[in-house]
């Protein structure tokens, strides 16, 4: 049997198999099974306390898929109104985003982080550039100089 490389190495189905064979259906002693194994003690009344609770080997599922805060409806007008401000050529925010889908979409509430989130991922891919409506020689209001 390989031994395992670190203390919080993850158990295979087939380590947590023989350990349930051998010492429920084999009536084998745990403490020598599991020092064959290299299982802790406490790992291993666990793995059997889930067998017999729960009827399962393997280990309970961690962690998951969140659900998708954005549906394709919400990408869609994302995408069309940042068209929309561009071919206008009017400067859109985060914020402008924000309650023009709050109050397009009643009920819905989504935060500016979880927009800006899903505008630089892959599920709606927009780079900054395209969302620029200004030309580049275009004044800047943020960096205007006052003359004296």
């Amino acid at each position: 049997m390989p031994s395992r490389p670190n203390k919080y190495s993850k158990i295979s189905i087939e380590v947590r198999n023989q350990l349930i064979t051998r010492t429920i259906i084999n009536n084998e002693r745990l403490p020598t099974v599991r020092k064959e194994l290299k299982i802790a003690k406490s790992t291993s009344h666990a793995i059997i306390k889930n067998f017999r609770v729960n009827g399962q080997v393997a280990p309970k599922p961690r962690g998951g898929s969140h659900p998708n805060k954005i549906l394709e409806k919400h990408l869609t007008f994302i995408h069309d109104t940042i068209r929309e401000h561009k071919n206008q050529k009017i400067k859109i925010t985060l914020a402008i985003l924000k309650s023009k889908l709050e109050s397009h979409f009643p009920g819905f509430t989504i935060s500016t982080m979880t927009i800006s989130r899903y505008i630089k991922s892959d599920i709606a891919p927009l780079t900054l550039k395209q969302l620029t409506t200004f030309p580049r020689d275009a004044p800047n209001p943020n960096n205007s100089q006052s003359s004296a």
